[in-house]
């Protein structure tokens, strides 16, 4: 692993994980650093997500990831389908984490990467080589599974009401 510091970002489903890294995000880019790495915002329609953007923090590219409705060449997962290209997309993002950027960013480590699948490489390959400081969303229940699969030893673990690292 490289030396950058490692957060982990965590909270319940819907505690505002996402939302409170976007503000991140968004602080840290007025306070003058680079900031690479992906969001995955949620798209609700009548109170139920329906599916999941991707937006690359470095270019402010938006592209579709997830939808609770049957899509092609997509991966199953629970009740959505992980499109194919926005995964690729999100990895590329991810993959261009380096010492050049100040804060990396990923959202949302979770079932799907335990499996090896999603994210996973392009959160190999982060680890790797880390930027200064490496932010990881997980959802509370798989903080220790994630921290353990992907050999992440040292972290410090943060909640929607930490300040910002």
């Amino acid at each position: 692993m490289g030396k950058g510091k490692i957060f982990i970002l965590t909270g319940d489903v819907n505690s505002g994980k996402t939302s409170t890294l976007s503000q991140w995000s968004e602080e840290y880019r007025r306070e003058g650093y680079a900031v690479g790495g992906v969001i995955a915002p949620a798209n609700w329609r009548k109170g139920r997500k329906m599916s999941y953007d991707i937006i690359d923090l470095k270019s402010g590219e938006r592209h579709f990831i997830a939808s609770s409705e049957p899509i092609e060449n997509a991966i199953r997962y629970g009740r959505f389908w992980f499109s194919n290209i926005g995964i690729a997309i999100a990895e590329s993002a991810i993959m261009h984490l380096d010492e050049l950027v100040d804060v990396g960013m990923i959202d949302e480590i979770g079932p799907l990467e335990l499996k090896g699948k999603g994210l996973a490489r392009g959160l190999y390959a982060a680890l790797g080589h880390p930027p200064k400081k490496l932010i990881l969303v997980v959802r509370k229940s798989l903080v220790e599974k994630i921290s353990q699969a992907f050999s992440i030893t040292s972290f410090h673990l943060l909640t929607t009401d930490s300040p910002k690292p």
